[in-house]
């Protein structure tokens, strides 16, 4: 397969090496273990780089958008209304 490469060891050996201690179970098994950690860990100097908004842009993003949920709802709710009155002048 090209470009992957095994590391033969001189007993012409393809298998990955081993440690003294368990081996490579072992040493997986205790990078399982740290990944948590070093997730949050990322995680924290990540939102550290975020550009957050100020309060004055906060304020009026959600504006914004509690208006827009309010048309929205208003919307629906007449479509809502003219399809049922519809619905009962087709029935009756």
């Amino acid at each position: 397969m090209a470009g992957i490469s095994l590391k033969k060891d001189p007993a012409g050996s393809s298998a990955p090496e081993k440690g003294r201690k368990g081996g490579v179970k072992a040493q997986n098994n205790k990078k399982q273990k740290r990944k948590p950690f070093r997730f949050v860990r990322e995680s924290l100097v990540e939102l550290k780089k975020v550009n957050w908004p100020s309060r004055k842009e906060l304020i009026s993003y959600t504006v914004a958008v509690v208006v827009f949920v309010i048309l929205f709802m208003i919307v629906i709710g007449a479509v809502d209304l003219g399809l049922s009155q519809l619905y009962k002048l087709v029935i009756n």
